[in-house]
């Protein structure tokens, strides 16, 4: 709905460059994928899953989280069996894919910045970023990926919403999904961009992909504060091309390098016509990973930098009011 009325407000205020970059995003992945267009760019690999099919304990390493955590609201308990949190067998995306998505990442940065990396979001720490969509060649990529191997994957470790819908639409057959935000992040010891303080995703699913090999860095991974006993729960590392997915609203937050690069593409993602705040906010104490004593541990911010700039536009247009 937000994205209708920006879409909206885009054709009624077109010189807005605020609204006219969410317009233009969400033109860019509503599009419908065509099968059709595989691999236009040369940069989707051979690797596993290409066909889109996935066998739970075959493909997938699963990971309880503890009673209580606010994100098992939305799925069905019973199908979910307390699973918030997966990673991949096998890599989704092949080297040579990886390599290549890196390569016209440079491209990008060189041609339109000389070469200097910089973020979409705003936190507490310094982070490097970009989004997916402002790179035209990797568009098409990441809707194939999307359609091919991550959407099935979704599918397989989330088969059930609260609502006892799921991803796929019981009468059409059309996938639900629906991409929030997509962005490579790069973390670099050189730069000061080591780490990601502890935040929810604004989504219902989340997934994070590895890009390089992690001989190429020290440290790293994704922790989870809902998964393990202990505060900062545990924390899970990829090899390149393998991926975590896992349930948006879960706290979570990038570990520190201590040396080298590493570089990750991130995806929020949401469920078409699902009402994923209303279930979220049926917990309405924190419970589990989210006491508020908890939060202050590993308190920080990390959030997208046009939910900050859409929210300042209309505090002012209230204010003016």
């Amino acid at each position: 709905q937000a994205y209708k009325i920006w879409s909206e407000g885009h054709h009624q205020l077109p010189s807005s460059r605020l609204l006219e970059r969410q317009h233009k995003k969400r033109r860019c992945w509503d599009t419908k994928w065509n099968p059709s267009d595989n691999n236009k760019t040369n940069l989707v690999g051979s690797g596993y899953h290409g066909d889109g099919h996935f066998e739970y304990e075959r493909d997938i390493v699963s990971f309880k989280v503890r009673h209580g955590t606010r994100a098992l609201s939305l799925f069905n308990a019973k199908t979910q069996r307390q699973c918030l949190v997966f990673r991949s067998r096998h890599p989704l995306l092949t080297e040579e894919e990886c390599r290549n998505v890196i390569l016209e990442v440079d491209r990008y940065h060189k041609e339109k910045y000389d070469g200097k990396w910089g973020t979409v979001r705003k936190s507490s720490v310094n982070t490097t970023d970009v989004a997916v969509e402002d790179i035209p060649v990797l568009r098409n990529w990441l809707l194939e990926l999307l359609h091919s191997r991550l959407y099935p994957m979704l599918s397989c470790t989330f088969p059930q919403l609260r609502d006892g819908s799921s991803i796929i639409d019981s009468g059409t057959g059309r996938c639900r999904m629906r991409v929030h935000d997509a962005f490579i992040v790069r973390y670099d010891k050189d730069d000061g961009s080591t780490l990601l303080p502890g935040h929810c995703d604004t989504s219902t699913m989340s997934f994070s992909i590895a890009l390089n090999k992690k001989e190429e860095y020290n440290g790293g991974g994704t922790w989870f504060q809902a998964l393990g006993n202990t505060l900062h729960g545990d924390t899970l590392s990829c090899e390149i091309g393998e991926a975590i997915a896992f349930a948006g609203p879960l706290r979570h937050g990038g570990q520190e390098i201590t040396a080298g690069t590493r570089i990750i593409l991130v995806l929020f993602l949401y469920v078409e016509d699902f009402p994923y705040g209303v279930y979220l906010n049926e917990t309405s104490e924190p419970t589990g990973d989210e006491t508020e004593e908890n939060v202050k541990e590993t308190e920080g911010y990390v959030v997208y930098k046009q939910t900050v700039d859409l929210v300042n536009v209309l505090e002012k247009t209230l204010v003016e009011q």
